[in-house]
């Protein structure tokens, strides 16, 4: 059985996923086609100046099964920034949903980099018909110069799914994952394992906050090989 402790906040790492679609506690065996929305920001983003952002923000939801139009989503980021020589340094991404070009408050959230690293998420409701352009959006404030990146959009896929007692997390483990855990396996390429003494990154993508006592558990974001009771 997948851990619970895939998603956990912890200090400034906030990497919290909820039951949404179901329940887990209160899930029966069911089946039925729900729409998902998929998202993730295009990859490389840098400014005139240099700064970089190497991966970027995504979004995940599923819509509401009682309330049609009305999607349940987490949108997050897992990035590290880096300033014009390609070292690690803060930044604050801003990840927020866009419905025909109408901002969406919700689900919007803004990171703050712990040495230059970027892991978080924000849940929130929103309402899109079918035919709706949904946007997932992206601009980043780097703190090496102060100088922005202006904001980068790109239109989210939406899939049609068989749910069987899923929640978010089941759906982002499906669908946001492979996009991610690659990207925090570079991030920790790139970082040399992380930030000494703050964030870990290990070679497989998990990510552990400051652990004095170095128990080595309770990752805030959980990558393949999942850790397993």
């Amino acid at each position: 059985m997948h851990a619970s402790v895939k998603r956990t906040v912890v200090g400034l790492a906030v990497v919290g996923l909820s039951a949404v679609v179901v329940p887990a506690a209160h899930a029966k065996v069911r089946h039925s086609t729900t729409a998902v929305i998929v998202g993730q920001s295009p990859l490389g983003q840098s400014n005139s100046f240099g700064d970089a952002i190497h991966g970027g923000c995504s979004l995940v939801a599923a819509e509401d099964p009682t309330i049609p139009n009305q999607y349940d989503g987490v949108i997050g980021t897992a990035s590290v920034t880096t300033n014009p020589q390609l070292n690690p340094y803060p930044a604050t991404v801003n990840c927020h949903v866009e419905v025909n070009g109408v901002v969406v408050s919700d689900p919007a959230g803004s990171f703050n980099g712990v040495g230059g690293v970027e892991i978080g998420t924000a849940q929130g409701t929103f309402r899109a018909k079918d035919t709706d352009v949904v946007t997932l959006c992206e601009d980043v404030l780097y703190w090496w110069d102060w100088k922005p990146q202006p904001k980068v959009c790109t239109a989210v896929d939406w899939v049609q799914v068989g749910v069987a007692t899923d929640t978010l997390e089941n759906l982002e483990i499906e669908l946001v994952d492979p996009l991610v855990c690659p990207i925090l396996v570079s991030v920790g390429q790139l970082t040399g394992g992380g930030i000494p003494g703050v964030l870990q990154i290990n070679p497989d993508g998990d990510v552990y906050v400051a652990d004095p006592l170095g128990l080595g558990i309770n990752p805030v974001y959980d990558c393949p090989p999942y850790i397993t009771y």
